[in-house]
């Protein structure tokens, strides 16, 4: 039978999922007290998307899936992966009656085995998520000490603009955005800036954050599917926090090199610390389906690694 996730299941989560999933490249096993944590975030946390299969009264699999609309592969103990599929269908059922019409998946790049799955119940593969970084000491070789546009704190007002700037790379519009870039508790609005051209319109916007509770860009796991908190094309799905992320986007009628770098500029300038406690890389994630944006990444930053993301819509 499959029944609906209740108050205390952390550990079994944690069981179930640890020994399923141990033999995989790159797992990193998980802690009840993670999930109890995460359970007390409201907005996160879905208990009515979480699923635990149990057969003869023992938890023997567990599936769930977020709000935003991504769901994680099954998990189940050996010789039980027969429950995989009902776990699996059965999540998509719950998302699609909570009114979540596009659904997508992600998962570490080597498990070749878990794609293929995704991939046999209908989730193509739609793109790539890039992990890079930049070393900060061969940043003075690209661009000088100081932007050569005029450059300004991002602004509600702006919005409409940047929607139109380049809508493939954004996961959220209208209030929904508006929500995500000024009244995120991860990060402050002031860490949103603009390049605008003289005639006042936006050439292209940046974000930088710096947090040094953050792990940094090579204390990762770059082929993890884990999403970098602030990097435009993440937005709405829990994220993680990397130190120094930069994330850009640019007008597609643009030169991205000369803006891409200025804005490279002013996230230099916003760095905080000693020199010897700040960041010493730029961290940068980029979705491979914005060619635009990759193009810059690949000719400036060093590829750290990728994952897949895999994605359908349910009717």
């Amino acid at each position: 039978m499959i029944r609906a996730y209740q108050l205390g299941d952390a550990a079994i989560e944690a069981a179930i999922t640890n020994h399923a999933a141990a033999h995989l490249p790159g797992f990193v096993p998980l802690r009840p007290e993670d999930i109890e944590w995460e359970s007390r975030n409201p907005r996160d946390f879905a208990p009515h998307l979480r699923f635990i299969a149990e057969h003869d009264g023992h938890p023997v699999g567990i599936c769930q899936a977020h709000p935003c609309g991504r769901i994680s592969l099954p998990w189940c103990l050996p010789g039980y992966e027969g429950y995989a599929s009902p776990l699996f269908q059965h999540t998509l059922h719950a998302l699609y009656h909570s009114g979540v019409r596009r659904i997508f998946a992600a998962c570490h790049a080597e498990w070749t085995d878990q794609h293929a799955y995704l991939e046999a119940f209908g989730l193509p593969k739609v793109r790539d998520m890039i992990n890079y970084l930049l070393p900060i000491r061969d940043v003075p070789t690209l661009v000088g000490s100081k932007a050569n546009r005029p450059i300004r704190l991002l602004e509600r007002s702006d919005l409409p603009e940047v929607e139109r700037m380049l809508p493939q790379a954004l996961r959220l519009s209208g209030n929904a955005l508006e929500r995500y870039l000024f009244l995120n508790p991860m990060f402050p609005a002031e860490s949103l800036f603009a390049l605008c051209a003289r005639q006042g319109s936006l050439l292209g916007v940046g974000i930088f954050l710096q947090d040094e509770q953050w792990p940094l860009p090579r204390q990762t796991d770059p082929n993890q599917a884990h999403f970098r908190l602030g990097s435009f094309g993440t937005e709405g799905i829990p994220s993680t926090g990397v130190n120094g992320l930069f994330s850009c986007l640019i007008r597609t009628d643009r030169d991205a090199v000369p803006i891409g770098l200025d804005l490279i500029a002013q996230a230099l300038e916003r760095l905080d610390g000693e020199e010897d406690e700040a960041p010493q890389e730029l961290a940068a994630q980029v979705p491979s389906d914005v060619p635009h944006l990759a193009q810059f990444y690949e000719r400036y930053f060093q590829r750290q690694g990728h994952f897949p993301v895999f994605e359908r819509i349910l009717s």
